[in-house]
């Protein structure tokens, strides 16, 4: 428990070739930015290792975080919204002045133009000086907050590997997930969004391993869970 660096998340655009001298045959478009999944409270519980990402549309992503190894294991359901992604991504930029100096925001006017992210025609003939910022300031100064405020799913002394999902037949912005543990353990979890609150609960836990193991391995396929 306590503070900890949070996921970093990473954007490409699809047509990014490199640069023709600075950053060739590497990105140029490329972007990171913090994802929060934490429990707040007076000893924040922050979950800093992502596992697996899911989604049913291109609005809502789900992503499964754990705590670190050598904590108390937990494991988390946090739900992003792409406008809050999109946000963080077109906002400003941290800075750091030298290696032993914090970061900051770095201020608007020096941010070069084209804006760093943005979409080329040709990333060949981008401007060094767009480049440069480019290396100096992979990180985006704000972080990506979860929906809710809170993950939409917790479980302590369980770290969860795999996660699928699928729209849970009947119920009005309701969803099911299927979470594979790395004691062999198969969580299906009913849920509902609500609006302003996102309600879960375990319906069935699955054993169906002879001895513990390790799922690596979760895939949803129509009416069927595949895994090994």
């Amino acid at each position: 428990m306590g503070k900890a660096e949070d996921f970093l998340m990473k954007t490409t655009i699809k047509k990014d070739v490199g640069g023709d001298s600075l950053l060739r045959n590497k990105w140029t478009s490329y972007q990171k930015a913090r994802l929060n999944c934490s429990l707040s409270g007076a000893f924040p519980l922050y979950f800093d290792v992502i596992q697996d990402v899911v989604s049913v549309d291109e609005n809502t992503f789900y992503g499964l975080f754990t705590t670190y190894a050598n904590g108390l294991p937990a494991s988390a359901i946090c739900a992003f919204e792409k406008s809050e992604i999109d946000r963080v991504l077109n906002g400003p930029f941290k800075t750091q002045d030298s290696d032993m100096s914090f970061w900051t925001e770095a201020k608007a006017s020096t941010v070069p133009s084209p804006r760093p992210g943005q979409c080329y025609n040709d990333s060949l003939k981008t401007a060094d000086t767009v480049l440069g910022f480019i290396v100096d300031h992979p990180l985006m100064h704000e972080t990506v907050q979860h929906k809710y405020g809170k993950p939409v799913f917790y479980l302590p002394g369980e770290e969860l590997q795999q996660i699928e999902m699928e729209a849970a037949p009947g119920v009005q912005n309701g969803y099911v997930f299927f979470a594979g543990s790395n004691r062999g353990k198969v969580y299906k979890i009913a849920s509902q969004d609500k609006g302003q609150e996102y309600k879960t609960y375990v319906s069935s836990i699955y054993s169906p391993f002879d001895e513990t193991q390790v799922i690596w391995s979760l895939k949803h396929h129509e009416f069927a869970i595949f895994f090994y």
